[in-house]
C-alpha cells in the first residue's frame, strides 16, 4: 500500500441501480470499454472539502 491509495471505478447501472433512473445507463459504454474514473479517497484533514455534499451519521440505540 502506498501512503496515498488510488482507486478506480464506474457504476454501469447507475449509482442507485434503478432502471427507471435517467442515469441508469450513462456509464455503461465506459464500463464495457474498461474505462474507469479515478475515485477520490478522502484523507484526514479534508473533512471540509467542497466535494463533500452530505454526510451520514448513525446513532446506536
Amino acid at each position: 500500500m502506498s501512503a496515498r491509495p488510488e482507486a478506480y471505478g464506474v457504476y454501469p447501472g447507475g449509482q442507485s441501480g434503478n432502471p427507471g433512473s435517467r442515469f441508469y445507463d450513462n456509464a455503461v459504454d465506459n464500463w464495457v470499454q474498461g474505462k474507469y474514473y479515478q475515485l477520490w479517497m478522502m484523507q484526514k484533514g479534508q473533512e471540509g472539502d467542497a466535494r463533500i455534499k452530505w454526510t451520514m451519521n448513525f446513532i446506536k440505540g
